[in-house]
């Protein structure tokens, strides 16, 4: 149900149906992430990407 929620929520946002600029306006400038979570390279193969998650815990 709540997945369900979520999907909805996600679509309403992205055809207009929901406003959100106002809250988007009070959001910082970039998300914080976890230390070296954005270290990763989406491009590499996936077995640089175990190596790296796994030398990051």
């Amino acid at each position: 149900m709540i997945r369900e929620y979520h999907e909805r929520l996600l679509s309403d946002v992205v055809t207009g149906q929901l406003d959100v600029r106002q809250i988007a306006v009070g959001l910082p400038a970039e998300a914080e992430t976890p230390d070296g979570a954005g270290d990763v390279d989406f491009a590499e193969e996936p077995e640089e990407l175990l190596e790296a998650v796994e030398t990051n815990e």
